[in-house]
C-alpha cells in the first residue's frame, strides 16, 4: 500500500491500545496482551527522509490523513 500513496519510509507516532467489547480502551487487557489489539497513528513525524516536526501540528495530521487512511475500527458506528 506504501507504493501506491507514494511513501517510501514514514515515521509515525501512536499507541497500540486494547478496545474492549463496548468500545473503550482497556489497558490491563494490552499489559496481558490481550487481542485484538489496534495501532491508533496521531502524528507523522517524518516523511520520505523529510523531518516534519517543524510543522504545525495540524498540517502533520492532515498529511497523515492522506499516508494511512483513517478507519473507525471495530465497534465504531458507521
Amino acid at each position: 500500500m506504501g507504493a501506491v500513496l507514494g511513501v517510501r519510509a514514514a515515521i509515525l507516532d501512536g499507541e497500540i491500545v486494547h478496545l474492549g467489547p463496548d468500545g473503550m480502551l482497556r489497558f490491563f487487557p494490552l499489559m496481558r496482551r490481550r487481542r485484538p489489539q489496534h495501532y491508533y497513528a496521531f502524528d507523522l513525524l517524518w516523511l520520505n527522509g523529510r523531518d516534519l516536526r517543524g510543522l504545525p501540528l495540524i498540517e502533520r495530521r492532515a498529511l497523515l490523513r492522506r499516508v494511512v487512511p483513517f478507519s473507525p475500527g471495530p465497534g465504531a458506528a458507521a
